[in-house]
Formats: C-alpha cells, structure tokens, sequence
C-alpha cells in the first residue's frame, strides 16, 4: 500500500486528515487486489486458517476482563477450548481447558474463582494450574500431581490485551502496535453471538471507508466523510481511521493544541482476526471466531474510554447508537454477501486501490443546471443538507424532473427528447433523483418510509401544469448509481 507518512501520532493523523479535505483526496493503495470467492468458501482453506490462529500469539481478551486475583476467562479459541486466569500473585495464565483425569471443561464463561472444580469427578485445581485435590486419591496409586496440573499454554499480557499462542509460535517479530486499551479504561460489557457469514467477510466490513456512504446513509455518513480514511500499516496489523466532519474546526487551531477527542474513530485490525474500535466515547475488542466457511462466532468488550460514572454513561449512549445504528447496517450487508457468495456470479472479490469518487464536468451539468424555472425548495421529513449533480444522456423520455443541487431539491420540465439519467449520490437518502415514469427496465417502486412530497400549485402553474402530488420512494440499500421515480397517486 502506499502514499503513507509513516507518521501515526495523533497531531500527524489530524494534519493527514485536513489535508485530504482540502483535497478531496484520501490514503490510496498500490494496486488493485482480486480475491479469489473460493478463499471465502474451502473448507480446506478454513482449516489451514485455524491452525494458522494456533500458531500465533492472538487476542483472547482485553486485560480489563481480568481485574482481580481469581478472574478468569474460559472460550473456544481456533477450536480449542481454553481458561485464563489472573492467578494469586497477579500474573496471567492460560491453559487448555479440561480436566487432566477424563477431560471435562474445569470452567466455564467468566467470573472469578479460588480454585477450579472439575464438575465430574471433583478434581481440584488452583489458580496456577496445579492439582491440588483429588478425592479417593487412594484409588490412584502412584499418581503424581505435580504431572497433573492443567495443560499450560503461552501467554503474554501487553497493550492492554491478553494474548495466547496455542502451538509453537511462528512468529518472527511482534507488530509495533501503540497501547490500544489503557490501565484505567473500565470493560462494562461483554456478549457473544454466532452469525451465519465468514469470518473475513465480516471482518473487512470493518477497515474500508468506501461502504459509509450507501451503507451507513442515516447512521454514520451524515457526521462522517465518503471515501475519506487515513490508513497506517504496523506490520501485518493496520489502522483505519475514519474522521467527523468536525474535525475540520481544527483547521484553524495550532498544530501543538490540536485534539483528536471525539473528531475521528481509529479501527484497529490486530492481524489476523481481532478489531478493536476506539470511537467518541467507548472501545470495543471484537474477536472473530471462525467455527465453519459460513459461520463465525463474535465476541465482543466493551470499555469505556475514561473511568468514572459520567463517562460510563456517556460511553453506554455512544454504544447503543453505534449497535443499534450501523453495526445493524454493517450485519445486513454482510450477510447478504454470505448468501450470494456461491452463487456463481463472482470468481474474484475486487478490492480497488481507495473507493474513488466519479467527477462530474461541469459540462455534464451544464444541460439540467441551466435555465431552470423554479428555485423553490420540496421539504419532506428528516430532509437535510443535500447535495448532488446528474449527467443527462439519450433515450425517448418525456416528463418532470426532480434533482438536487446545491443543497436544494428542485423541479424541471423536460421537453420531448432523449433523456437518461445517471445518478451519482453525495447523500442517497436525501438527494434523490425521480422521474416522473417508469424507465422500462424498472418495473418496480421501492419503499420505505411513507413520506410524501406535494408539488406546489404556484410551481405546477408555472410549468402550466395540473397540480398533482406524489410518493416519495426510497431504495432501502441505495447503491452508488441507481434511478428513483416518482409515482403519481
């Protein structure tokens, strides 16, 4: 990838990021990546992408879950069960999780512990792992328990993460990632759910920027930027962050007083399946579980960014916005990947160099912009800024059309001519195109909302016109192009 600074402070990030929109531009790749559908879908492939997380020191859960002497953690990992624990003397442990006699689970979930029971035959274990009890031992002459203890596995506590290796590490250098969670963030949350999609197809809706726009139109889009991201590589792991529209009041601060609070969200993707979001107010580490090709389990902690009662509050209101808002968005796109994946239609998934942005000449607008009669505005519930342009092309239409620029929605009469319409949309679902017929290809209107638009009679007139009133359609998923019509009642 390239065109990157190699500066990743704060203070660089904001210089970045004023940059790009001065400038219309954003980070950019090198090339253009195709990956192969079947990477999503082999069993083959998922396998080796288990044993891959085995063999490498990964995110099992933040520090935070872990707050006191007896505090553990038991979940499946790449298939295996484990526990870790904070023992007595404060350090962290992990081990495979099963009972040294016939292999049942010791834990469960998490809480906080003195010692762990086997619930089948009462095996005993203490926080280091050691058996420490074993009823009627005399019926296992010759048993040693120092052989006995829970099977261990490598565990290293840093960045205010937990991390296990499972297996012989294969890694060669640790990625030089910052402090991603301090000592003092509080975790108030934490949940599990499977979802029916591949583990990467979830994952890489997290670290691009292109998707806000259409996807995110009334959640994220609205305080956030198209296409706009700064992306910064420590070793195989990465960081996209994705700035406010705020941020742009910096501009005019000293670089030295410049903060980035609650202007930008840094997505974290620590390589190769955990994604830690730090946004306005709460973190969250999401850890992907792959269980099949078409199956992932989530889990996912939630902190808050600063310790007390009133930032909890703040970061419990930051969070039901965000999960009720765009991870909901985020959900339904991937998983209608998921069900179209073996479809055939695709050999390769594209991942351009950036999600460039189509440019409009001014020419191409020159045709709709000039000579329009009516400047009067069309409100409708939820309306906001509203931005756009429309290329016009040939094909036999006759009729009115609605567009909007310059933050107006506004109405033209079309003479008898051929006209097509090619949309691009700065807000989809607010700048929308309509035309007063169907086009023959689209032989359906879709809706959502009941909002309604009623031209004005004043208007109707000057185009000499009957007054009629119409139906205010909006695709549910807009895409980056699309034709909207309006239907007459």
């Amino acid at each position: 990838m390239g065109a990157r600074t190699g500066k990743t402070d704060d203070l660089s990030v904001i210089q970045r990021i004023l940059d790009h929109v001065e400038h219309k531009t954003t980070d950019i790749g090198d090339e253009v990546w195709r990956e192969p559908v079947d990477n999503y879908r082999s069993e083959k492939r998922l396998a080796g992408e288990r044993s891959l997380l085995r063999r490498m020191p990964v995110p099992f859960c933040p520090s935070a879950a872990l707050p006191e002497k007896g505090s553990y953690v038991a979940r499946e990992a790449a298939g295996v069960p484990l526990l870790v624990v904070r023992g007595a003397d404060g350090k962290v442990r992990a081990f495979r999780n099963a009972c040294r006699h016939r292999g049942t689970q010791v834990a469960s979930g998490s809480g906080c512990a003195k010692v762990f029971v086997c619930p089948y035959h009462a095996w005993t274990y203490t926080l280091e792992g050691k058996l420490r009890h074993v009823p009627h031992e005399e019926g296992f002459p010759g048993l040693d328990k120092s052989l006995h203890g829970l099977a261990p596995v490598d565990v290293e506590e840093r960045l205010g993460l937990v991390f296990v290796t499972q297996e012989k590490n294969i890694e060669k250098e640790k990625d030089k990632l910052p402090i991603l969670i301090r000592p003092d963030q509080p975790m108030y949350a934490s949940s599990e759910r499977e979802l029916d999609v591949n583990w990467k197809v979830f994952l890489e809706g997290f670290i691009e920027g292109y998707h806000i726009r259409f996807t995110h139109p009334e959640s994220f889009y609205p305080y956030g930027y198209d296409n706009l991201n700064v992306i910064d590589f420590y070793g195989r792991s990465s960081r996209i962050t994705y700035p406010f529209k705020r941020i742009q009041k910096l501009a005019s601060v000293p670089p030295a007083k410049r903060k980035v609070d609650g202007l930008l969200t840094y997505v974290y993707h620590v390589f190769p399946n955990v994604i830690i979001t730090i946004l306005s107010r709460h973190t969250n580490v999401v850890i992907l579980e792959p269980l099949a090709a078409n199956r992932t389990r989530q889990i996912t902690y939630t902190l808050a960014n600063d310790p007390g009662e009133a930032a909890l509050a703040e970061a419990k209101r930051d969070q039901d916005f965000v999960g009720n808002t765009g991870a909901l968005e985020d959900l339904a796109v991937v998983s209608s990947i998921q069900k179209s994946i073996g479809s055939g239609a695709n050999d390769v998934f594209t991942f351009g160099k950036r999600a460039p942005e189509e440019r409009i000449d001014a020419k191409d607008f020159e045709e709709v912009s000039s000579d329009v009669r009516s400047r009067q505005t069309l409100g409708f519930a939820g309306a906001g800024e509203i931005d756009g342009t429309v290329r016009v092309k040939c094909d036999r239409f006759e009729g009115t059309i609605l567009f909007a620029v310059r933050g107006k929605v506004r109405l033209r009469h079309t003479p008898r001519r051929q006209t097509q319409f090619r949309t691009r949309l700065n807000q989809p679902h607010y700048a929308i195109w309509f035309a007063k017929r169907l086009w023959p290809q689209q032989d359906t209107v879709h809706e959502t909302e009941d909002r309604r638009v009623r031209a004005d009679a004043k208007r109707e007139r000057q185009h000499g016109r009957e007054r009629k009133s119409w139906r205010l359609d909006e695709l549910a998923n807009p895409k980056p192009y699309i034709i909207h019509t309006l239907k007459n009642e």
